[in-house]
């Protein structure tokens, strides 16, 4: 396994608020089955439990794996909805993926992912979201 840099940048617009995060982790990538993995742990609340997390991406896949406090298996594929549970202390919430665009480039120096997506609870779109996540070497 190989130490990683990895960045994720979000914008969200949600009942027409925009907002924006920038979160950095440490962690761990090798391949499986023609697939990056990467291997983190994410912290969404002060005091919270760590969140493991583990992401596979593929040329035209990203399917990301939580497990912990919260929980959850979200797939962005292309014109490909998802649904999945998010699974939190207090039950869990059925979500949809409805992935517009997703761009993969591997090269030897790291790993560029840009996700656009819209995030469905029922009928009820929960936010419009671009995601980039960059890895490098640590």
């Amino acid at each position: 396994m190989t130490p990683v840099h990895i960045v994720i940048r979000t914008t969200y617009r949600s009942e027409g608020a925009k907002e924006s995060a920038v979160c950095e982790y440490e962690g761990r990538r090798f391949e499986k089955d023609k697939a990056a993995v990467l291997r983190y742990e994410e912290v969404f609340c002060e005091g919270a439990d760590p969140v493991m997390t583990t992401m596979y991406v593929a040329d035209n896949e990203v399917r990301i794996h939580r497990k912990g406090s919260i929980g959850g298996d979200m797939v962005f594929c292309e014109a490909t909805p998802c649904e999945f549970f998010y699974r939190t202390g207090f039950g869990n919430l059925p979500m949809e993926i409805h992935t517009h665009r997703l761009l993969v480039e591997k090269k030897t120096e790291g790993i560029t992912v840009r996700i656009v997506y819209t995030l469905f609870s029922g009928d009820d779109a929960v936010s419009e979201t671009e995601m980039e996540i960059t890895v490098t070497q640590a």
